[in-house]
């Protein structure tokens, strides 16, 4: 934009920068609020360091992918 404090994409929206800065905050809100959705809000506390996983690995359940 001419004030440099506008982003626009196409004739689609526009944003400020004031905006687009909150726009991260959104997304991570949002993204906590699915992730609980997903895990039934469930408080799962899981060590990622003991996490094992091979895709070699072809035996029924070893990879968590």
């Amino acid at each position: 934009s001419d004030d440099s404090e506008t982003v626009s994409y196409r004739d689609d929206f526009s944003l400020t920068i004031k905006s687009f800065r909150r726009l991260t905050e959104y997304f991570l809100i949002k993204t906590k609020e699915l992730y609980n959705d997903l895990i039934f809000d469930l408080d799962l506390l899981i060590d990622l360091a003991k996490v094992k996983n091979n895709l070699t690995n072809t035996k029924y359940n070893f990879s968590f992918i």
